[in-house]
């Protein structure tokens, strides 16, 4: 199996969510989840290279693009609920939107920093999963590598809010909710989920390169 930084290198091409969709849409009469990932992917690659210019003269400005683009279909609220876990359930309000914060903050810096290093890659998408709940769907997709096996990858999509949102990002079967409940578990227990959410804040405060 990949390394984990090896297999994240790449995420920011998975993290391309779909369009807002009515709750009637969850029978996929109006849009398919493989086409509306299809449009994400496009949108946010196209604007890429669009402000290549404005990328070289400020790498900071990726962070403008995620922010506008991809945040808004993720539902960072309940990946960082997932991630806590217990701890979640244990925690105030207070401390819950403070982790949320810096958990969005956290995906957006590495996002941006992935997507710096963006080369052409091509994605292909193979197949649409219906979970055993009507309001979840499983996209898989390959990314193609030159002299290379294509990596795995999919994306887990809920009906939320009247919105599809993604709610966990799968590498070459490596789930980021479960990578990053083991990382955050073992902080929280060692230093309590206060001082871990000012770690991560403190992280996110460093300057962006």
């Amino acid at each position: 199996m990949r390394s984990t930084a090896f297999i994240f290198t790449r995420l920011f091409l998975l993290v391309l969510i779909g369009q807002a969709l009515p709750a009637t849409a969850v029978t996929e009469a109006v849009t398919p989840p493989l086409e509306m990932v299809r449009s994400a992917s496009n949108a946010i690659l196209n604007q890429v290279i669009t402000d290549m210019i404005l990328i070289e003269k400020d790498h900071a400005h990726v962070v403008g693009l995620i922010n506008k683009i991809l945040i808004p279909h993720i539902d960072d609220n309940i990946m960082a609920k997932r991630v806590l876990g217990e701890a979640w359930e244990t925690a105030s309000e207070a401390t819950r939107a403070s982790f949320t914060r810096e958990f969005r903050r956290y995906m957006v810096r590495f996002y941006a920093q992935v997507l710096l290093l963006y080369s052409g890659e091509k994605v292909e998408y193979s197949a649409v999963e219906k979970a055993s709940r009507p309001d979840v769907r499983k996209v898989s997709s390959l990314i193609s590598r030159t002299n290379d096996v294509p990596i795995e990858a999919a994306y887990r999509v809920e009906l939320r809010s009247e919105k599809w949102r993604v709610t966990d990002i799968i590498v070459d079967g490596v789930s980021i909710v479960r990578t990053n409940q083991v990382q955050f578990k073992h902080m929280i227990d060692r230093d309590g989920l206060d001082k871990a959410t000012s770690m991560l804040e403190a992280r996110n405060n460093r300057p962006f390169r």
